[in-house]
């Protein structure tokens, strides 16, 4: 997941590289009406070499620019991506408001986006069809979050974001009242199945995180996220204490959901 700052950073360069590439398309489109014989003899043979190149700039150049806009598009408007941010740090502390002197990586909210073409260091065969986070409340664990599959078959789509993206309204997990078992490396077979189970994951990847010593979460709700009547993508709850997620409080997302809305338009 990339950060606020790269975000920054990444549309800041392109933003400089598209007014290189749109200064060169002019400056080189003057320079064919110039007059060589006008100068002297060294620059007069260099404007000649330079229009002898400038078809190349005045065509490539436009190309550039359209693909230059093409990528900051594709990152997303910085300013778009830090309300983004702010609204999850917001919709957070409304769920966990009586749960402030716990850390905040205990309690967090997610966005997930659907790529139907996600670019990774597998078998380019599984590219598609992806729910990716794209941001994460507060400033901590943001790195090194796991994709999610949701192809058309349904029955495939992975995680509790794969179950939410296959419904309507909120999915809270666990759906009944026994808890999540509370796991560790030493847990029996017959945890990790149920655990896996009611989230929607492989027991090898349950055992995996133990093994890494990562944390696994007691609940989570998740929502999938509509943009102009379609899936854009979900919203994923997560907490490492059991029954910390009221329902009634998943209501106030109604009036977030509505400032979250056009910023995606912009993301």
């Amino acid at each position: 997941m990339l950060g606020l700052e790269k975000r920054r950073t990444t549309d800041w360069i392109l933003g400089k590289c598209q007014l290189v590439a749109a200064g060169a398309v002019v400056s080189f489109g003057a320079l064919l009406k110039a007059d060589p014989s006008r100068f002297g003899p060294a620059l007069s043979e260099l404007l000649k070499w330079l229009q002898s190149t400038a078809w190349i700039v005045v065509i490539v150049g436009p190309i550039a620019v359209a693909v230059l806009q093409g990528a900051r598009r594709k990152f997303g408007n910085p300013w778009a991506w830090e309300a983004v941010q702010k609204l999850l740090d917001e919709f957070r502390g409304e769920l966990f408001s009586d749960l402030e002197k716990d850390p905040l990586d205990h309690h967090r909210v997610t966005l997930f986006k659907y790529y139907r073409t996600a670019v990774a260091w597998s078998d380019p065969r599984s590219w598609k069809h992806w729910l990716v986070a794209v941001a994460r409340s507060d400033h901590l664990t943001k790195l090194k979050i796991r994709r999610f599959r949701a192809p058309d078959d349904g029955e495939k789509c992975e995680g509790v974001v794969g179950h939410a993206w296959r419904c309507k309204g909120w999915v809270i997990v666990p759906s009944q009242g026994t808890p999540l078992p509370a796991l560790s490396k030493d847990s029996p077979q017959a945890e990790l199945d149920q655990y896996a189970k009611e989230t929607c994951v492989d027991t090898t990847w349950v055992r995996c995180q133990l093994d890494r010593g990562r944390p696994l979460a007691a609940s989570y709700a998740a929502l999938v996220v509509l943009l102009k009547g379609r899936p854009w993508g979900v919203l994923v709850i997560d907490s490492r204490k059991p029954g910390t997620i009221d329902p009634e409080k998943l209501k106030r997302f109604v009036a977030y959901g509505k400032l979250l809305t056009p910023l995606l338009e912009r993301i």
